[in-house]
């Protein structure tokens, strides 16, 4: 009877998230059908974004401790996930996190090889979370769930570089590259835009924006659409005069959000919890504040994440491109370290020195030195720390097997784009109930622009050529061909200003559960140095976070 019970409870609870996600999107699959059916021979199916999951109840259902549904390990089969190429992308945003046996919610502590990773990276890559025996999946990655209660984790794909650009068959023409890239772009936005609520677009004034906004002017040309962008007081930073000649040209809907310190520092607290784990991207901040405003108009919005990622847009991407097969030379790296030795601060040309003397491998690992960082750890814990950063380098010398500037795109794209970039998007624009899709990650988009030689995508000392040139004729030069930007706000700043009193705070009230793993004295001097005129702002960020969340344990 009890399982009889367990059953129907868990039934009820699939139904219930079915109910959520159809009041919330209010989504109809191309047919104009509701999306959640039954299937007639009992198990409980429904589609959602193009995946169809498969509920198949096999002896006993659920078990409930702590206030939670947990499957038991004698589930042999409970979900099934059939892939639409057509509409799924693979990259993956939304985490799976799962609690493995023998971990209580009452007796949780930081993982501390998960600590080392984050203060490395800013966030924790899958599969660790910053809490010991609670997992994560990587994107595209599935579990099966044995009844030996074995889980058994798969990649099902995974975003590997070809190692010649095109592997096999005819290597097409620029012209050919460019309008594959224009069309892909297109059907990418034609399939994101399939909604029963208002869709809009984020509109920076950048590259990937633009052409997301164009193609959405070209699949509905009469329709009004609205375009959100951020604007800043620096002028360094704000785009909002280009992203304004674009959406003039457009017949957008055009907003313009000021990002206003006053009003996002008083939700500094509540949107650090929201991203659960660690997370160190400031720029979290100015993407809520413009998700809020899309939300007061749009219930779904579309941005440009991923094509830094699929058409080489980095700056240590395309930088020195032309330099490579110099720096390879035998014998150029070591003459230019030796020069370097001897090449003062601010000296022309140090930059390129500098990338000179680098074989791929440094290239690759820039700014990963682990020795300040371990010796932050305490003694009792500094080789799980070192085991946290060797994983890392595990990943990295995977991605090796690329020449650079190809490992360092592969890189990102298995981790900076789907646990930091992805992450930022999601979490702050579902902290607004705002849905964020993404066309750049359409699966059949991403392929073609990795199947392309490397130097397609660079022109002009820029990345992302192809795309560049598959906007429409009508934008005009500064825009296609200008500078990447970044969309950080003024976190040196408000760190000597608004943010000191929670700096002294946070290290005055160091947290128990990091107390036997970490040494706060390094995070004080950090602090010295920045309220002394050094800009410590970006690992300070990293410490603040990392204590408010451990402090949640």
């Amino acid at each position: 009877m009890k399982d009889l019970l367990d059953i129907f409870v868990l039934l009820d609870l699939v139904h219930q998230l079915q109910h959520f996600l159809r009041l919330v999107f209010g989504q109809l699959d191309r047919c104009g059908r509701d999306p959640f059916q039954l299937r007639a021979d009992g198990g409980d199916a429904f589609f959602f974004q193009g995946l169809l999951h498969v509920a198949e109840i096999a002896e006993c259902a659920a078990e409930h401790e702590d206030g939670l549904v947990v499957l038991p390990g004698t589930l042999s089969h409970i979900f099934q996930a059939v892939i639409d190429q057509l509409e799924f992308q693979l990259i993956g945003i939304q985490p799976l996190q799962l609690q493995l046996e023998g971990t209580h919610l009452r007796e949780l502590e930081a993982d501390t090889a998960a600590v080392a990773q984050f203060l490395a990276l800013r966030y924790v890559p899958a599969p660790r979370t910053h809490v010991q025996g609670i997992r994560k999946l990587r994107a595209g990655e599935a579990i099966a769930l044995g009844r030996s209660a074995e889980l058994v984790g798969t990649r099902f794909w995974s975003p590997d570089l070809p190692v010649n650009g095109v592997e096999g068959g005819r290597v097409m023409s620029v012209e050919e590259a460019v309008e594959g890239v224009r069309d892909r772009v297109r059907q990418a936005v034609r399939i994101r835009l399939r909604s029963d609520v208002p869709v809009g677009a984020f509109l920076s004034g950048g590259i990937d924006s633009t052409a997301v906004a164009c193609a959405v002017r070209d699949l509905l040309p009469a329709a009004r659409f609205s375009t959100f962008c951020a604007s800043f007081d620096d002028k360094q930073l704000d785009e909002s005069p280009f992203a304004r000649q674009i959406a003039v040209q457009l017949g957008s809907d055009h907003h313009e959000v000021h990002f206003s310190s006053q009003e996002i520092l008083p939700l500094f607290d509540d949107l650090i919890d929201h991203y659960d784990e660690p997370f160190a991207d400031a720029s979290m901040f100015p993407t809520f504040a413009v998700c809020r405003a899309a939300r007061q108009e749009c219930k779904v919005m579309l941005s440009g994440d991923g094509g830094d990622e699929c058409f080489a847009g980095y700056r240590q991407t395309f930088n020195y491109y032309r330099w490579h097969d110099l720096r390879r030379t035998p014998g150029v790296n070591f003459l230019a370290e030796r020069a370097f030795r001897h090449y003062q601060y601010g000296w022309r040309g140090r930059g390129l020195l500098n990338f000179l003397r680098q074989d791929d491998w440094q290239l690759l690992r820039a700014g990963r030195d682990q020795t300040p960082l371990l010796e932050w750890f305490l003694p009792s814990h500094r080789e799980e720390a070192r085991s946290g950063l060797a994983e890392l380098e595990t990943g990295d010398r995977r991605h090796a097997r690329l020449p650079y500037p190809l490992s360092g795109m592969e890189a990102t794209l298995f981790g900076y784009l789907p646990e930091q970039i992805l992450v930022k998007v999601d979490r702050a624009s579902m902290y607004s109930a705002l849905e964020c899709r993404a066309p750049f990650l359409d699966s059949r988009l991403f392929q073609f622009a990795a199947q392309q030689p490397l130097h397609y995508h660079l022109a002009h000392g820029q990345g992302k050529a192809l795309l560049r040139k598959a906007l429409p004729a009508w934008v005009p030069p500064e825009i296609r061909w200008r500078e990447k930007r970044g969309f950080t706000p003024p976190l040196a700043a408000w760190l000597r200003s608004d943010l000191r009193r929670h700096v002294e705070n946070d290290l005055a009230n160091y947290p128990a559960a990091l107390q036997e793993i970490l040494d706060p004295a390094p995070a004080r001097e950090l602090f010295a140095q920045h309220l002394a005129g050094a800009d410590c702002s970006d690992q300070l960020f990293r410490w603040m976070v990392l204590i408010r969340r451990s402090g949640k344990l």
